[in-house]
């Protein structure tokens, strides 16, 4: 696995991906920021992606599908966080918590 940052100006934060056995594909987990679709400034989604890899590398050309978001009608703000409570639980909490 391997932290990759999107080119795409707004388009996504770091994220993590992993190569596939299904050839120049993998899926990345990350943020979506600015969904052209969404008329949020500054939000963004949390998602698991399949990516376009080229020779091992993120293609920034090709936008990732979407297969799966957190909360997509409750976007968070830059500054949330993503983190495992004291339970185990996957926790997302915007900057205010």
């Amino acid at each position: 696995m391997r932290r990759v940052e999107f080119g795409l100006p707004r388009f996504g934060k770091p994220v993590t991906t992993q190569n596939s056995t299904f050839g120049n594909y993998g899926f990345g987990f990350g943020f979506f920021c600015n969904c052209p679709y969404k008329d949020y400034k500054d939000y963004c989604d949390l998602l698991i992606m399949f990516v376009d890899m080229l020779n091992g590398e993120v293609n920034l050309k090709e936008r990732p599908q979407v297969v799966w978001t957190v909360n997509w009608n409750v976007p968070v703000k830059e500054n949330a966080t993503l983190k495992f409570t004291q339970g185990g639980d996957l926790s997302l909490m915007d900057e205010h918590g």
